[in-house]
């Protein structure tokens, strides 16, 4: 589903993204977006560089594993779902462009040389820190609560303890992934890295 998804959503999400940062850009004046073509422009003292949102950056792949869990998950109802899917997809984009923003941040006060610390790094772990938070409320605390409904034991207080660390490793152990995959996809020099990504999480979320 991902290649079917990927050539039809990945530009206007970038698109997407480029705007809401560059909303930032343009009150702050650190960095000029052209959003119509997925790109923001960043100047620093020492030079300026180019940054061009693609399929890696768009956060389309956050986005599909998100759906892809929500759609299988039974604690909501359908209605319900629909609901989540749509305040999950706001936010997931929100947190990337919060993620943009402080590379171009970071890029414009510190120079060229905090590329690699800002996109590699921070941004990403600022992304995972959101996007585990965002699992926690949507898919952990939500099984807690209804599990909570039936009697209060000791075995069902056992249970719950056991399944909230079941589900919170779970969520972690999937971003963690993602992070690492994508850590090594934006220092592949040939652009391999992002092929052997999407196959991975291809397989993985489907």
């Amino acid at each position: 589903m991902m290649f079917l998804v990927r050539p039809v959503l990945t530009e206007p999400l970038a698109r997407a993204v480029a705007a809401v940062a560059g909303l930032v850009g343009k009150v702050t004046g650190t960095f000029t977006p052209f959003f119509k073509y997925g790109i923001l422009f960043v100047q620093s003292d020492v030079g300026a560089i180019t940054l061009q949102i693609d399929f890696e950056c768009s956060g389309i792949i956050e986005i599909m594993a998100f759906l892809s869990l929500l759609v299988f998950f039974r604690v909501y109802t359908v209605a319900e779902r629909v609901i989540v899917a749509i305040c999950g997809v706001l936010y997931i984009m929100l947190a990337n462009a919060l993620r943009i923003i402080i590379i171009c941040e970071m890029i414009h006060f510190g120079g060229l040389d905090l590329y690699y610390l800002s996109h590699a790094l921070v941004g990403r772990l600022v992304f995972y820190g959101l996007s585990v938070l965002l699992y926690f409320y949507v898919f952990t605390k939500p099984q807690i609560i209804r599990m909570r409904l039936g009697k209060f034991s000791s075995v069902n207080t056992t249970t719950t303890i056991r399944t909230t660390h079941a589900l919170t490793l779970f969520n972690s152990f999937w971003f963690f992934i993602f992070f690492l995959f994508s850590c090594s996809t934006s220092n592949s020099p040939n652009g391999s890295g992002s092929s052997e990504l999407t196959k991975f999480l291809t397989a993985a979320i489907f």
